[in-house]
C-alpha cells in the first residue's frame, strides 16, 4: 500500500504541471495580454492535468487493481496541495513586493 501511496503522489505532480506553466503564464497574460488567451491557457492545462490522473488510474487499476483507491487517493491530495501551495507561495511573494515598492497592501 505505501507503494501505491508513493506512486499516486508522483502521478499527482506529474499531473501539477501543466497548471504549473498554465498559471506561470497566466502572471504574464496579467501583465498584458488576452483574456481569451488566459482562459485557453487554463482550460487545456486542466484538460491535460485531467488526462494524465485519469491514464494514471487507469493503469493502476489495469495493474493493481486492489490499491486504486489508496493511489486515487494519494493523487489528487497531491494535485490539490501543489496547487494551493504555488498559488499561496505566489500571493505572498507578489505581496512582498509590493510592498518594497512602496505599494499600498489592502489586506489591513
Amino acid at each position: 500500500m505505501a507503494v501505491a501511496i508513493l506512486l499516486g503522489l508522483c502521478a499527482g505532480f506529474v499531473g501539477f504541471l501543466p497548471m504549473f506553466f498554465a498559471l506561470k503564464s497566466y502572471r504574464k497574460v496579467l501583465a498584458g495580454g488576452s483574456t481569451m488567451r488566459l482562459a485557453g491557457y487554463s482550460l487545456g492545462a486542466f484538460l491535460i492535468s485531467l488526462v494524465i490522473l485519469a491514464v494514471a488510474l487507469f493503469a493502476c487499476s489495469k495493474i493493481a487493481h486492489d490499491q486504486l483507491l489508496p493511489f486515487g487517493a494519494a493523487e489528487v491530495v497531491m494535485l490539490l496541495a501543489a496547487t494551493i501551495a504555488y498559488v499561496v507561495s505566489t500571493n505572498r511573494s507578489d505581496k512582498g513586493a509590493a510592498k518594497k515598492k512602496g505599494g499600498q497592501d489592502t489586506d489591513g
